[in-house]
């Protein structure tokens, strides 16, 4: 993507993933997904990127089962911004 895409679509992604659940990590098995804004996190240096950042919590469900889920993400992702941009 050339430009950050919205928080509505970034949720959506999010939302509709089947294998992740939101949360932190407490040493589970699951996979986990968690957008999270490191800026107020970073002490040492500071976070100057723009955009989303999801943090991923790789659990025991098959690699390919996974990346599919992220496929699918990522296509309801563009789909909602290109119907933003109609």
């Amino acid at each position: 993507m050339t430009r950050s895409p919205s928080s509505d679509a970034v949720a959506a992604m999010i939302d509709g993933l089947k294998l992740f659940t939101i949360g932190y990590s407490w040493g589970g098995f699951e996979s986990l997904a968690l957008p999270v804004d490191p800026r107020s996190l970073r002490t040492a240096t500071q976070w100057t990127e723009t955009g989303h950042l999801i943090r991923l919590h790789i659990g025991l469900e098959d690699v390919d089962d996974l990346m599919a889920d992220l496929e699918e993400g990522f296509s309801r992702l563009r789909a909602m911004e290109a119907q933003k941009n109609l």
